[in-house]
């Protein structure tokens, strides 16, 4: 079991950080390897993601409990890779707000176990906090760096150059 905890400063208040944070199916306009989110229809408080990894389509379900109150998410896996985790959103100065985030993480298989052990699934989910630091901040627009940024950690480059797919080119 892999436990990340990260935490990232947002110039926005709790409500509209906690707002946008539980608004799930904007995550793919932040979060680098996801490309869908849908919610179940029958059931409100699942999830269902639709991700990349090296290329490589997968996915994993979620049930989510939020609570406005105390601006927390606490989410379980039903399927995929096995995880647990807590956002939590908190005043930080006026007008602005922290989020914490902490997932205890259960790698399955050598992809997950490798990505893992190199701190690319911790790098992966800090660089995702920054993006959404900036969605926030930018009014829920998608924030685009220039065409040539590469804002991966460099054993993420590393990890695509030795497992290269068309999209890491």
């Amino acid at each position: 079991m892999s436990i990340i905890e990260t935490s990232t400063a947002v110039r926005a208040s709790v409500a509209d950080t906690f707002a946008r944070f539980t608004d799930f199916e904007s995550y793919p306009a932040f979060m680098r390897s996801v490309d869908q989110v849908t919610r179940d229809s029958a059931q409100q408080d699942r999830l269902r993601f639709v991700y990349s990894i090296g290329g490589i389509p997968r996915h994993y379900t979620i049930d989510v409990d939020s609570s406005e109150e105390f601006a927390e998410v606490h989410w379980t896996s039903v399927d995929g890779p096995q995880h647990t985790g807590l956002a939590r959103v908190s005043a930080a100065g006026e007008g602005n707000s922290e989020l914490y985030i902490k997932v205890d993480l259960r790698p399955a298989g050598i992809i997950d176990s490798m990505g893992d052990a190199l701190g690319l699934i911790r790098s992966r989910v800090q660089h995702d906090m920054k993006r959404f630091a900036e969605y926030v901040e930018s009014g829920g627009e998608a924030v685009p760096g220039p065409a040539d940024a590469d804002h991966r950690a460099p054993l993420e480059r590393l990890f695509d150059r030795v497992f290269p797919t068309d999209q890491s080119r």
